[in-house]
């Protein structure tokens, strides 16, 4: 490989490192997908409410995608040792990615979700409460999440099947 490196000129080396840089850059980040182009790691349905539609990292760079905040965070409760990053989408403005814990989380049944926990996610705290008085509900933190996925989601969904 150096070999091949030492017979670049000047201008290709440069054009190869802007390549790597831009590459590697892209795998810790979350790609946008179409309606209907990936199925749900969890409950393998098709993705098609692109605003509830939550994706995560491995730490071996893999993207998984998620219909729901619900379905991710359970997944991720399962397999903690496998995440390097959990991302959730800005439900007013879906193609903007948020990291999960940076986001400002709403559970109100008047925003109904793919799998029925009713959840959506707000780049700040004035989203999540402007969300709020508009449709009613509560701001969720995440440790409140998790358990509520964990004690009473996951029992409903297993219940319905």
């Amino acid at each position: 490989m150096r070999k091949n490196l030492a017979k670049l000129k000047p201008i290709q080396t440069i054009f190869f490192a802007i390549f790597l840089t831009v590459w590697n850059c892209n795998l810790d980040e979350p790609v946008n997908i179409k309606q209907g182009e990936y199925r749900c790691e969890h409950c393998q349905m098709n993705i098609v409410k692109l605003q509830f539609h939550s994706q995560v990292i491995t730490n071996k760079g893999k993207k998984l995608h998620f219909d729901s905040i619900e379905c991710m965070t359970s997944y991720g409760i399962k397999n903690p040792e496998k995440i390097k990053s959990s991302w959730v989408k800005n439900f007013l403005h879906f193609e903007k990615w948020i990291p999960l814990e940076k986001s400002f989380l709403v559970q109100s049944a008047n925003i109904p979700s793919p799998m029925r926990a009713n959840l959506s996610s707000y780049e700040s705290l004035e989203e999540a409460e402007s969300q709020i008085e508009k449709y009613g509900g509560r701001i969720i933190h995440l440790q409140e999440l998790k358990e509520f996925i964990a004690k009473e989601w996951e029992k409903e969904i297993s219940n319905q099947k």
